[in-house]
């Protein structure tokens, strides 16, 4: 029985997460309705003066399609990092995702 319904708003796509119960999430990809799995990834965006690329992001990977999510707090500082960086004079950015 699903307890609850939540949509996570994310920088590459809308997923849809479904707590199942006893606190297990499990994840609905929203281009292919194949199953997410949590892992680690590396974010990256061109804009133009500056690549910025993260790695060891906390995502969510469609098992079927690849199709990447993010939660809010997450997309929240990737939004941060990426202003921040968009204004400096560096060419390309590496950074780690720190929790």
């Amino acid at each position: 029985m699903i307890l609850t319904a939540i949509r996570w708003y994310v920088i590459v796509g809308v997923s849809k997460c479904l707590k199942i119960g006893k606190g297990e999430w499990g994840m609905t990809c929203f281009m292919c309705k194949g199953e997410m799995e949590e892992k680690q990834t590396t974010f990256m965006v061109d804009l133009g003066n500056c690549i910025v690329i993260v790695k060891n992001v906390p995502s969510h990977v469609c098992r079927q399609c690849g199709e990447i999510s993010y939660s809010d707090e997450v997309s929240d500082r990737l939004e941060k990092i990426v202003e921040f960086m968009r204004h400096t004079s560096v060419e390309i950015s590496v950074s780690t995702f720190a929790a």
